[in-house]
């Protein structure tokens, strides 16, 4: 009887080649990778990472732009997300079918030409994808619909995810927010807790 293939052995068979990210710059540069056109790029996090300056997101909300791939976080921290651009904003900002996985994203922020977009989480939109101890830490100040972990989730998996972040919502006509996902359809969610405070101004 022939071995079942996880999702990790295909994408190992195809795209074998994995990003190894060990400072600000490599991420950056993986970043950049993936907005460019490769989808399907897989990343593991090497060390924690304090960012300086603005972030571009990984992935856009375009169908050949989405990122698709595996990010691997390993335990590591990244801090210091000052949020510049995107429709659904986050860390990444849309993923279709990916795997990002044992990561915490600390203290997100927003440049000021940011205000009123959707998000500011880790994940703007996920589709389908597969987020696996994922952790939101520090503050977060939002402007409209917010869920730490991934703001709008379709067809998309939950497990051992939590929010420890403080968030402030000072949009008032924009409330919806949640400790892991705002607007989640068709989503799973497993073991998964929010330990923050949301706050939000009326």
């Amino acid at each position: 009887v022939g071995k079942t293939m996880t999702v990790n052995d295909i994408v190992n068979q195809y795209y074998p080649e994995v990003f190894k990210i060990y400072e600000p710059a490599d991420l950056v540069a993986f970043a950049k990778q993936v907005n460019d056109g490769d989808q399907f790029a897989c990343a593991v996090l090497d060390d924690d990472i304090a960012l300086s300056g603005n972030w571009t997101p990984i992935g856009h909300n375009d169908h050949s732009k989405h990122f698709r791939g595996i990010f691997n976080g390993q335990g590591h921290t990244i801090s210091g997300v000052i949020l510049k651009t995107g429709d659904y904003i986050g860390f990444f900002n849309s993923c279709y079918g990916a795997t990002i996985k044992n990561l915490t994203v600390k203290n997100i922020a927003l440049s000021d030409e940011t205000k009123k977009k959707q998000g500011y989480s880790i994940i703007g939109v996920a589709y389908g994808s597969t987020l696996t101890n994922l952790k939101a830490e520090g503050t977060i100040t939002a402007y409209a619909k917010f869920g730490a972990i991934a703001t709008i989730a379709d067809s998309t998996v939950f497990t051992a995810c939590t929010n420890a972040a403080n968030v402030t919502n000072l949009l008032y006509d924009h409330l919806t927010q949640g400790g892991i996902s705002c607007c989640a359809y068709n989503a799973t969610f497993d073991s998964c807790v929010n330990m923050g405070t949301l706050y939000a101004v009326a």
